[in-house]
């Protein structure tokens, strides 16, 4: 359980609270559900906003990764 404990404590506060409230039994529930939370809060951002949130991670990281290319 300290493995779990500590994830949860590397989470975002309000992820790690719904990650602890399902009860992870081993690290890998807990990775589970905090990937199955993440998802559906992009689906809602999507859904009300319009905005593709992961498309927006991926593109920081490639201008994150030609800026270093580029120094």
């Amino acid at each position: 359980m300290y493995q779990v404990n500590y994830y949860i404590q590397g989470l975002e506060p309000t992820l790690g609270y719904q990650v602890r409230r399902s009860s992870p039994t081993n690290l890998n529930d807990a990775i589970n559900t905090a990937r199955r939370e993440e998802e559906a809060k992009n689906e809602l951002i999507m859904k009300t906003t319009g905005v593709n949130i992961e498309q927006i991670r991926q593109e920081k990281n490639i201008e994150e990764i030609l800026k270093r290319r580029n120094e």
